[in-house]
């Protein structure tokens, strides 16, 4: 009979960190986990511009590099040529619960449960419906994390906690959400807590569902470390920053990050204390990230976010219906009818201008368009954005966009961590980079019998 696996998607953790985590004592469970695990790190094969965790994410989950599977953009799991790997194992009968996981894609008949990233609008949950009303919340303070006016409404709240409450709402879980609630009403501040306690809530409904379906294989995907590694190396290692932050913001924000780990420790404890003799963990990162250098001389690179995108495709002359969602940061992708939509709409956004320099980013994909705010320097008030071809005076830059608050600091970097518990409960270092495209095969081996024998 094949060992049950759990496979911890803890998007973008730095092996690096980890190490220094672990060796300063703060990580415990990491260590348990460490020391009866074969440790490998891996190495994505890629570079940016196809260095994205829904690009990584995939090749995991298929054992295909990115000119393989081709998927560059979140929510095109559907577009996927090929099976992912719960949908082969759930072919063999195995039972499957993914949860979370980047750019899924599914069959009709899954043996088990699914409920896919909060960025996947084209790919619905499985069985239709069954967390409907737990990833409308989600989606909502995810993608719109940033955005004030933009909150999740009453109807969407109750029904989440509802679900919540049927679904995985322990005491402990209800203690620290009341905690962050008194945490953030009592300091004015802390409210960046919050993407950590989405992630516990998270791992507390995968613990629900794989308690009472006793799965074969599972994914649980969190993403609260990669967030914070982005916006807070700054304030981890200040030291290596041109623009250094101040003591204000030092007080909030220094151990963000190690307190983003923290809670992963605490997930990964409570993990360990589940399983079985005979069930496997596999800890995985599928890339990670390294300080963000190369905007210091501009003073760190900023980020803007349209709140207003009718206004601001009506200045670009775009009169073709589209669908908007937003992805990460300042991103959001546009979807049209045909391609030949896309790009008319990507050559008139194109042509949109601050100060003579592009205030639009945008690729094209077939009938989508991946768009985002072009300027990561600081816009005055006065600037505005003009259609170049238009010979308007356009729109003042701050009624079509905001800034988001924090700096970018950390980047995203090829190396990734790739920890599998082994068969005899023995540490083996590897010390060649393993190719990521690799991982998928090695936990297709963790499910057979054939494993299991030769490690005995």
């Amino acid at each position: 009979m094949s060992n049950r696996v759990i496979q911890l998607e803890f998007n973008e953790i730095c092996p690096p960190l980890v190490e220094r985590f672990m060796a300063a004592g703060e990580l415990p469970n990491f260590k348990r986990l460490y020391d009866r695990s074969e440790i490998y790190t891996t190495d994505a094969g890629e570079q940016p511009p196809n260095l994205e965790p829904w690009i990584q994410w995939t090749t995991v989950h298929t054992g295909m590099s990115y000119a393989e599977h081709g998927l560059f953009n979140l929510d095109e799991g559907h577009r996927l040529p090929a099976e992912q790997i719960w949908s082969r194992l759930s072919a063999a009968g195995k039972k499957v619960w993914i949860c979370g996981s980047m750019n899924v894609g599914h069959n009709d008949d899954i043996n088990g449960f699914i409920a896919p990233d909060p960025w996947a609008k084209n790919v619905s949950s499985f069985p239709a419906g069954e967390f409907d009303d737990y990833l409308n919340f989600v989606r909502q303070n995810v993608q719109e994390h940033t955005n004030a006016n933009a909150r999740p409404g009453f109807g969407d709240t109750r029904r989440f906690i509802q679900f919540l409450v049927r679904k995985g709402l322990t005491l402990g879980l209800a203690t620290r959400l009341v905690r962050q609630v008194l945490l953030e009403r009592s300091t004015g501040k802390f409210r960046w807590q919050r993407a950590s306690m989405l992630d516990l809530i998270q791992w507390n409904v995968f613990r629900t569902y794989w308690q009472k379906h006793r799965p074969e294989f599972s994914t649980l995907f969190l993403n609260s470390v990669a967030h914070f590694q982005h916006v807070y190396w700054r304030n981890m290692e200040p030291e290596l920053f041109t623009a250094r932050p101040d003591t204000a913001e030092q007080e909030e924000f220094q151990n963000a990050i190690l307190n983003g780990y923290k809670v992963f420790d605490d997930v990964i404890g409570e993990c360990l204390d589940m399983i079985g003799p005979g069930d496997r963990i596999v800890l995985l990162s599928a890339l990670s990230q390294h300080p963000c250098l190369k905007y210091e001389d501009m003073g760190g690179k900023r980020h803007y976010r349209p709140f207003d995108f009718p206004a601001l495709t009506t200045l670009a002359g775009i009169d073709a219906p589209y669908e908007c969602s937003p992805v990460m940061t300042e991103e959001f992708l546009l979807r049209f009818e045909t391609a030949e939509q896309a790009a008319s709409a990507m050559a008139q956004l194109s042509g949109l201008m601050v100060s003579g320099e592009p205030a639009i980013r945008v690729r094209q994909d077939q009938e989508e368009l991946m768009v985002g705010c072009g300027m990561f320097r600081e816009v005055s008030t006065e600037e505005r954005v003009v259609c170049g071809t238009a010979g308007n005076e356009g729109i003042a830059f701050f009624d079509l966009f905001y800034q988001i608050a924090e700096k970018k600091s950390g980047e995203h970097d090829p190396a990734g961590l790739c920890w599998m518990t082994a068969a005899d409960g023995q540490q083996r270092l590897h010390r060649d980079a393993l190719p990521l495209v690799a991982v998928h095969g090695k936990v297709m081996a963790l499910m057979t019998d054939e494993e299991q024998q030769a490690a005995a």
